[in-house]
């Protein structure tokens, strides 16, 4: 580890960035676009300045590994998928063959 990084689990990870990509993205000076995304590299970045490194690949398998599904990449963005106390808007497709409720 070097000089200044700081070590992270990934559940504590995984809550800091619901923290982030939820409630408070100008905590790490981020900002979101209307759907709550932001960009995975500017993600990156933004953590790098606060002493957390990973990168893509890290940043991915955190997502796939989230038993709660608590993220959601598209198109080399990230976001959360539900519980935002910011207003962003969240369409998803609408389900056609309609299964037992």
């Amino acid at each position: 580890m070097n000089k200044g990084e700081k070590k992270f689990s990934r559940v504590k990870l995984s809550k800091f960035l619901s923290l982030v990509l939820r409630h408070k993205p100008w905590i790490l000076g981020l900002e979101l676009d209307e759907e709550g995304f932001v960009p995975i590299e500017d993600l990156i970045e933004a953590l790098k300045r606060k002493g957390f490194f990973l990168d893509e690949k890290e940043v991915f398998l955190l997502v796939e590994g989230d038993e709660k599904g608590r993220f959601e990449i598209s198109g080399g963005k990230i976001r959360a998928r539900y519980g935002h106390s910011i207003p962003v808007r969240i369409d998803y497709p609408e389900e056609k063959k309609v299964r037992v409720l």
